[in-house]
């Protein structure tokens, strides 16, 4: 998401040097599409899913994320119970650099 943030800003950037080249419509254009991508980013870090949704979003079991929930680290949005989390608070596991599907085509191809 962060990737994305960076081309919205870009994009503002953008619309500043069309500005000063006298391209209203250009610059407006790129303003507009960078508003369009922070509120499609904001959309979706506000999603609220179900433990078993944010368990596959994150990587982390549930069990972890009611252990996190219970630190205080992660806010619950539902009801105790039926917790709901949003997506944009979910930490992520680090990447090892382990690409399961990548080594299963490697031993295939052999």
């Amino acid at each position: 998401m962060k990737a994305l943030l960076q081309l919205a800003d870009r994009w503002e950037s953008e619309a500043v040097i069309l500005d000063r080249y006298h391209d209203e419509r250009g610059a407006a254009m790129a303003r507009m599409h960078a508003v369009e991508l922070r509120e499609a980013v904001r959309s979706h870090d506000d999603e609220l899913l179900c433990p078993a949704e944010a368990e596959a979003a994150s990587g982390y079991s549930r069990r972890r994320l009611r252990e996190l929930e219970a630190e205080g680290r992660l806010q619950n949005y539902g009801k105790k119970g039926a917790p709901r989390y949003r997506r944009g608070d979910l930490p992520t596991k680090p990447n090892d650099g382990y690409d399961a599907q990548a080594e299963a085509r490697r031993l295939l191809a052999s």
